[in-house]
């Protein structure tokens, strides 16, 4: 069993999944990628490579997104 808080859980979730997931919840929220990153601190630069799948992401980085997309970090995967 792999644990939640281990490096091959985080690279056995495709980047293009959260994308996914990252970017319906924004919409949902009707907020624009300069206000997600506003809300996370985070650039728009990495917000737009996050809703791309271009990005490899770590757990801090899924910390902030849950603060800014209202949710919690189960959130993420409790939707894949």
């Amino acid at each position: 069993m792999i644990s939640l808080y281990t490096s091959e859980y985080f690279k056995s979730i495709l980047p293009d999944q959260l994308a996914r997931i990252i970017t319906e919840r924004r919409e949902y929220l009707n907020i624009s990628q300069i206000d997600l990153a506003v809300r996370c601190h985070l650039s728009e630069h990495m917000i737009k490579k996050m809703e791309k799948g271009k990005h490899n992401f770590r757990v801090t980085e899924l910390e902030k997104l849950s603060f800014g997309l209202e949710t919690s970090v189960k959130y993420f995967f409790a939707v894949l």
